[in-house]
C-alpha cells in the first residue's frame, strides 16, 4: 500500500490554508497505508492511524500537529504496522501504558498518605473490610442492607492483620504471592505459641485471597495449598474455678482486693451476674433501673450477627439483692460519670485485660479469668439444680440450639432468673463465710 503520500511539513502548514475560521467542516490529509492528518475546526489538527485487527477496524490517535511532526508521526504509525503484525493491538497497548501511568500516580498520592499502594495484599484486604464492614443497597428493591460485618469484628479484623500481616506482605503485590509467602507470616505466628491466632489468621488469608479471585487481582487462591502444613490447633477452654471451697476463698480475695474501688466493684458485680467482661465495661447508669432491679443491655453491644444487634431485643439482667448493694454504692462515686465501672480517663469504661490482671495481681492468673466467672456460675448452679439449664443459659445470652429455636422459642425467663440469681448470690456470701 502507497505511503509517505504527504511531501513535507510545510504540506502539512499549509493543508486547509485560507479556510473560513469558523468553519466546522473535518478535512482529512492522507498519508498512506492508514496515517492521515484529521484537520476539524481551528486548532484540532491530529494524526490518526487506521487498521484491521481481529477482522475489525480500529483507529488509534497518534497526538496532534504541530506538537506530533510529520517524520514523528510516521515513526509512530510503522511502530503500530508492526505490532499488528505481530498479533498484538496497539489500542491496547496504550491503554495499558496510560493505565500504568495513572496507577503510578495512584500510588505516589497513597505513599504520600501513607497507605498502600493499589494491588498489595493490604490494598485488597482493606477492599475486602470494606466491603463487608458497610451498608450495601438491595439491588431489586433499592432498599439499604446493614453489614455483614460489626465494628467489633471489623476492629478485629484490623487489629490483627496489622499484628501478624502487614509487617511482614502488606505492601507487596498480590499477584507475587504463593503459598511459600502465607506459610512464613503464619509460622512467625505459630513459632509465638499462639495456634489459636495461627488458624484465625489462615482462615483471614484465605477469605482476602477467595476475594481476589473473584475480583481478578489473580488467578487461584495460594492459602488453598496450606492445608497440613500447620500445627492442628486443640481449643483449650478459660480456665475456672468449680470447687466450692476455692470459690469462696475467691470471693473473700476479690473483697479484700487492694486495687482501686471501681475495680473490685467490678469483680464483685461480675461474679454475680453471668455477664462477659465487656458488657461491664460498657454498662452505663442509663441502662440500669434500681428500682426494678434491672440492668437493660442493648442489642447493639451484644455478642450477635449485625442484623441482630440492629433488630434484637435488648438483654435483661435481673438484679439480687447484693448486685444492688454493689450499684448503690458504686452510684456514690461513679453517677455523674456516665459509666457504672469507669477507667482511669472517666472517657469509658475500665480498660480491656483490667480485670484478668487484677485476677493475676491475687494468684489466680493461672486458674481463672474474667470471662471464667461465666463457666463459674453456670456450672455450680448447673449442678444445685440440674432442671435450671434453660434459664441458665438465658441468664447467659447463650442464642437457644437448633435450627428453629431462635425463631419459635423466644422465652427470656426473666421472673424464674430472678429467683436464680437471688439463690446464686446468697450461695457466693454462703461459701465466703
Amino acid at each position: 500500500m502507497a505511503r509517505s503520500l504527504i511531501s513535507s511539513d510545510a504540506s502539512v502548514r499549509s493543508f486547509r490554508s485560507g479556510a473560513p475560521e469558523d468553519s466546522r467542516s473535518i478535512r482529512r490529509l492522507n498519508d498512506g497505508d492508514g496515517l492521515y492528518l484529521l484537520d476539524g475546526p481551528p486548532g484540532s489538527r491530529g494524526w490518526r492511524f487506521d487498521f484491521r485487527f481481529e477482522g475489525k477496524n480500529k483507529t488509534i490517535s497518534l497526538g496532534n500537529y504541530p506538537a506530533v511532526t510529520l517524520a514523528a508521526a510516521r515513526r509512530a504509525a510503522e511502530e503500530a504496522r508492526s505490532k499488528v503484525a505481530a498479533g498484538i493491538n496497539p489500542s491496547d497497548v496504550r491503554k495499558k501504558a496510560k493505565a500504568t501511568v495513572a496507577l503510578t500516580a495512584e500510588n505516589e498520592r497513597l505513599a504520600a498518605a501513607g497507605e498502600s499502594p493499589v494491588g498489595s495484599f493490604e490494598f485488597v484486604a482493606n477492599e475486602f473490610i470494606v466491603k463487608r464492614s458497610t451498608p450495601q443497597v438491595d439491588g431489586r428493591t433499592g432498599a439499604q442492607k446493614p453489614p455483614r460485618w460489626s465494628a467489633g469484628y471489623t476492629d478485629g479484623w484490623h487489629g490483627r492483620l496489622r499484628r501478624h500481616v502487614y509487617p511482614w506482605i502488606g505492601a507487596r503485590p498480590i499477584t507475587e504471592l504463593g503459598p511459600i509467602h502465607l506459610l512464613e507470616v503464619l509460622r512467625k505466628i505459630e513459632d509465638r505459641g499462639t495456634t489459636d491466632t495461627v488458624q484465625k489468621v489462615y482462615q483471614m488469608l484465605g477469605e482476602v485471597m477467595r476475594y481476589a479471585v473473584a475480583c481478578q487481582y489473580i488467578a487461584s487462591d495460594p492459602s488453598r495449598d496450606l492445608r497440613g502444613a500447620l500445627t492442628p490447633h486443640t481449643k483449650v477452654h478459660l480456665p475456672t474455678i468449680t470447687d466450692a471451697n476455692h470459690v469462696g476463698q475467691l470471693v473473700r480475695d476479690i473483697r479484700r482486693y487492694r486495687g482501686t474501688a471501681t475495680i473490685r466493684a467490678a469483680m464483685q458485680f461480675a461474679l454475680l451476674v453471668f455477664q462477659r467482661t465487656h458488657m461491664l465495661r460498657e454498662m452505663k447508669w442509663e441502662h440500669v433501673d434500681l428500682e426494678k432491679r434491672l440492668w437493660t443491655i442493648p442489642s447493639a453491644l451484644m455478642k450477635r450477627k449485625v442484623g441482630e444487634k440492629l433488630n434484637g431485643q435488648p438483654h435483661l439482667v435481673p438484679l439480687s439483692r447484693q448486685a444492688l448493694e454493689i450499684l448503690r454504692t458504686q452510684a456514690t462515686l461513679t453517677a455523674t460519670r456516665g459509666w457504672v465501672f469507669p477507667g482511669t480517663n472517666n472517657r469509658s469504661g475500665f480498660s480491656e485485660g483490667t480485670i484478668n490482671k487484677a485476677l493475676a495481681s491475687m494468684g489466680y492468673k493461672d486458674h481463672l479469668t474474667g470471662h471464667g466467672f461465666r463457666a463459674m456460675a453456670r456450672t455450680m448452679m448447673g449442678e444445685l439444680d440440674v432442671t435450671l439449664g434453660e434459664v441458665l443459659e438465658a441468664q447467659l445470652a447463650h442464642k437457644k440450639r437448633g435450627a428453629l429455636g431462635g425463631s419459635y422459642d423466644r422465652a427470656e425467663y426473666v421472673a424464674m432468673r430472678c429467683d436464680v440469681m437471688q439463690r446464686w448470690a446468697d450461695y457466693l456470701d454462703k461459701l465466703a463465710a
